[in-house]
């Protein structure tokens, strides 16, 4: 991200329709959140492929995302190792009842985004 970050973004911005009022709204609110994101996006799949990207993009300082990211990584990981530890065999029947649910919310979740989506397509450009 810090390499190729911005010529990619200044490329094929316009892909996304990345506007540099838009980039720099994403930096102001980058800086006052997205160390946060660097935290806690490991628990958000895919998200945690994409906060190093932008963080590097966004040139975060590299103490600074050391200790929010690897803080991030260590959590992530105590939090998962618990869960195996103290779940242990239960987590066969645990599992089938959370797969309908997460599916669930990723539903929802997705049908939210796509009606955002639209309804900002569609209203008129200020």
């Amino acid at each position: 991200g810090r390499f190729i970050g911005m010529p990619l973004i200044h490329k094929y911005g316009y892909l996304a329709h990345i506007t540099p009022e838009m980039l720099g709204r994403i930096y102001g609110w980058y800086e006052r959140f997205g160390k946060w994101t660097l935290l806690f996006g490991y628990f958000i799949a895919g998200v945690r492929h994409l906060t190093a990207f932008v963080a590097g993009t966004a040139r975060l300082r590299m103490p600074v995302f050391a200790l929010f990211a690897y803080a991030g990584a260590f959590l992530w990981s105590v939090t998962f190792i618990s869960l195996g530890y103290f779940l242990g065999a239960q987590w066969t029947v645990i599992s089938k009842h959370l797969n309908m649910e997460i599916w669930l919310v990723v539903a929802v979740i997705g049908i939210l985004v796509a009606w955002l989506f639209v309804r900002r397509r569609r209203s008129p450009q200020q």
